[in-house]
């Protein structure tokens, strides 16, 4: 059986795959896995290995996503350092604790390695609400009598009633609605 964690990387990719999982899920735990291989890469100067995926090493991976900027790519921007948010690091090490989670289960490891690893606390930042008065002003720059204008109308009628998020709002095709 390979000790190798970018070949179990892979295994596991497949056995998510298998599973139906979305691709956006499966697209997180590889990337996350990746970094956290190049993190090991660096810090040993050798190839991953499956005793590398255990929780002093990924607690020292958090250190480092906590602590190094990452460059911002923005199209709307320009590039800039920025550090990650608790919010993100969350997510990396929940990807790590599923892919050791599947080691487990799949016989490739004894124990569960990071079962006792807890994720970072997250920030909990509520979200400005718009008063009346800024929901007014934005209702009434619609014209509801002209094509874009009733289809801005509809979207943020919908944005607001249903709390999407923009991008799932542009995503939604009449096949996901039930009219």
């Amino acid at each position: 059986m390979s000790k190798d964690l970018k070949s179990l990387a892979r295994q596991f990719q497949i056995h998510n795959r298998a599973e139906n999982k979305s691709e956006k899920t499966i697209v997180w735990y590889e990337a996350s896995i990746e970094r956290f291989c190049r993190f090991v890469e660096e810090w040993k100067e050798a190839p991953p290995a499956l005793d590398d995926l255990n929780i002093e090493q990924v607690e020292l991976f958090i250190v480092e996503l906590q602590t190094r900027p990452s460059i911002v790519n923005c199209p709307f921007a320009p590039a800039r350092e920025q550090h990650l948010t608790p919010n993100t690091i969350n997510g990396y090490v929940r990807a790590l604790r599923a892919f050791s989670h599947w080691l487990y289960l799949s016989g490739r490891t004894r124990t569960w390695t990071l079962e006792r690893v807890k994720p970072p606390r997250t920030d909990h930042n509520l979200k400005n609400v718009l008063t009346e008065e800024e929901l007014r002003v934005i209702f009434q720059s619609f014209n509801p009598d002209c094509f874009l204008g009733a289809r801005n109308l509809a979207m943020v009628t919908l944005l607001l009633d249903s709390r999407l998020r923009a991008g799932e709002l542009i995503a939604l095709k009449l096949k996901d609605c039930d009219l």
